[in-house]
């Protein structure tokens, strides 16, 4: 099912408020860019002590770009915009098999891109400008990413494995079989705005599968992974329809 419908539902709500505070004052329009660096990662289904000790924090850095519309109502604006994203993770792990009686050094690293529609709601201190606190959701949909795995034991060579995340015939996924398309999630966080430049830091927290089917492991089944993003973003917004 399309991760798009809840966003659709909360453009419906966005818009609904809007026109309920049309009678009272003026509503302002206004676009422009929107970069941005992240910090993301994905939410681990298996304990360290499945997996083995983490060497590295699993996160990778990634950017942001696109447009960003605001519909600004005194305090109260509603941001909508279209973004490309970069996700992923990127993590080393330290292995011990017993059985095997060796010692593994693993690395796996993702790289998945999004076209990214966000929504969120933004209240700031001051009538258009001042600090802000905002909360929303977004919608993204894959299309395309590369990964790659390499591991070697202290006792033996290197293996390394690479590829592309991209089209699949059969499911006509541009991240193939490995990972799912859509994904849609919530965000949150603070911000300030003064005069046409707005700054924010922003916590996106997915809410779907990130892999094609959630795994059944020896340890039980698997949820899957979820993205998760830490944003800085800067945008400057252009006012229009005044």
């Amino acid at each position: 099912m399309s991760a798009f419908p809840p966003l659709a539902s909360l453009l419906t709500v966005s818009v609904l408020l809007v026109a309920s505070s049309g009678a009272e004052a003026q509503v302002k329009f206004s676009l422009g860019p929107r970069i941005g660096i992240q910090r993301t990662h994905q939410s681990s289904y298996f304990p360290n002590s499945v997996l083995g000790d983490i060497e590295h924090t699993p996160y990778r850095h990634g950017f942001q770009a696109g447009i960003i519309g605001v519909v600004q109502f005194v305090h109260l604006a509603i941001q909508p915009a279209l973004l490309f994203s970069q996700k992923g993770y990127h993590h080393t792990q330290y292995i011990y098999s017993s059985y095997w009686k060796v010692h593994v050094h693993g690395s796996t690293k993702q790289n998945l891109n999004y076209l990214e529609l966000p929504v969120n709601f933004v209240f700031s201190t001051g009538k258009d400008d001042g600090f802000q606190v905002l909360l929303g959701g977004y919608a993204a949909a894959g299309i395309g990413g590369r990964f790659r795995q390499k591991s070697y034991a202290e006792e033996g060579p290197i293996n390394e494995y690479a590829g592309y995340v991209e089209g699949s015939r059969i499911s006509r996924n541009p991240f193939g079989e490995g990972a799912q398309r859509y994904d849609f999630g919530v965000n949150g966080g603070l911000g300030y705005k003064y005069k046409h430049l707005q700054m924010q830091i922003i916590y996106g927290l997915g809410l779907l599968n990130v892999e094609h089917q959630a795994s059944s492991t020896p340890y039980g089944p698997s949820t899957g992974p979820r993205n998760r993003s830490l944003q800085l973003t800067t945008a400057y917004m252009l006012p229009f329809l005044q």
